[in-house]
């Protein structure tokens, strides 16, 4: 029962998560983005064995800084859906309405995160982003109901192979009772 009164708190630390992403500045936000730019572009220079010049550095590095950061989108919003999910599975609410219900909340979300990005000083509330972010939550909620699946399906595999092992546990009793 207490496990029902806490099932929120992981989307609700999800949403809180976002939105302080979200009240970043644009300088911070680049910041973030271009440390792990930086990263990427090592790596792949190390692998490659040959370093970019400036010119072309600095351009993959915008390719790159845009990658990175629809891919926050996404990511962000494809784990919210996820915790939506995992709320529901807790309650034991399950179908096709609970899996809609979890992608329309992540998009109404998205929708006020983008909205509340308005007022951020250099962002922007964008159309574009609160597809990508509804795209990352039907994902999520995918990656959830597969996962779930895959759970279900295991434990039924132990089920079984319990009942299994118990028959025969039976049985040996039976013998030993014949035999005495």
């Amino acid at each position: 029962m207490k496990l029902k009164k806490i099932s929120w708190l992981p989307a609700v630390v999800t949403m809180i998560i976002i939105f302080c992403f979200s009240a970043q500045p644009v300088i911070a936000s680049s910041k973030s983005s271009q440390y792990i730019v930086t990263i990427i572009l090592n790596i792949y220079e190390k692998i490659v064995n040959t370093p970019f010049l400036d010119k072309i550095r600095i351009q993959k590095m915008g390719i790159i800084e845009h990658i990175v950061r629809k891919g926050a989108h996404f990511s962000e919003y494809a784990v919210l859906a996820g915790m939506i999910m995992l709320h529901w599975a807790v309650w034991k609410k399950k179908g096709k309405e609970w899996m809609a219900l979890s992608i329309f909340l992540s998009a109404l979300y998205a929708i006020t995160d983008e909205f509340h990005q308005i007022f951020v000083p250099g962002r922007a509330g964008r159309v574009t982003d609160v597809l990508i972010d509804t795209s990352g939550a039907i994902t999520g909620m995918l990656i959830f109901c597969i996962l779930s699946l895959l759970n279900q399906k295991r434990i039924i595999r132990k089920e079984k192979k319990f009942k299994v092992l118990q028959k025969n546990e039976e049985a040996k009793l039976l013998q030993k009772n014949e035999e005495v």
